[in-house]
């Protein structure tokens, strides 16, 4: 395949990784779930809730609260990897976080006029060095971003529940630190 009509690999693992949230967020409706996410930009916890809440099935009287911690992008931020930080790159990053915040909102005030499922949610920005992010669904499951996407669940043992806790208390202690979406 040309090069140029070649998809780049992050769109390709972000849109694996956001169908493998929709399947577990779905499955979890039914007990109503906090979903608690470190996020580069939030874009595939919110697809993944867009693919699960904005369409007919089993939404129906769910009650979701989703919670998004995101770099600030209004700071200089070091990037691992990345030839530099430049301001143009961190507005359109910022431009991108607005825009999936605004997408949950929109579908927060779809469901209510639907009277289908309720959704609370809320992004908040730290000025922290990027790292591979993750997802806590209902302190059940994880979803670690690091190197390719690994699932833990609680119910798989003791290993996958210390780390889960663990991922817990470091969401819960980032996001007593973190500020309003700028």
């Amino acid at each position: 395949m040309k090069e140029s009509l070649r998809p780049p690999a992050r769109q390709c693992a972000s849109t694996a990784a956001a169908s493998v949230l929709e399947h577990r967020i779905a499955a979890a409706l039914d007990r109503d779930p906090r979903i608690d996410a470190v996020a580069f930009t939030g874009e595939d916890v919110v697809r993944a809730l867009t693919g699960c809440l904005g369409g007919p099935g089993p939404a129906a009287r769910a009650h979701v609260t989703l919670r998004v911690i995101v770099p600030d992008f209004t700071r200089p931020v070091a990037v691992p990897g990345a030839a530099g930080d430049g301001a143009a790159v961190r507005r359109e990053l910022l431009r991108r976080v607005r825009g999936h915040a605004q997408d949950v909102a929109a579908l927060r005030r779809s469901l209510a006029r639907g009277e289908r499922a309720r959704l609370d949610e809320e992004f908040r920005a730290l000025h922290l060095t990027p790292f591979p992010g993750f997802c806590l669904i209902g302190r059940e499951q994880l979803f670690d971003g690091s190197g390719c996407l690994t699932c833990w669940h609680a119910d798989e043992g003791t290993a996958a529940r210390e780390r889960i806790r663990h991922r817990g208390l470091l969401f819960d202690a980032l996001w007593r630190v973190a500020g309003p979406l700028p």
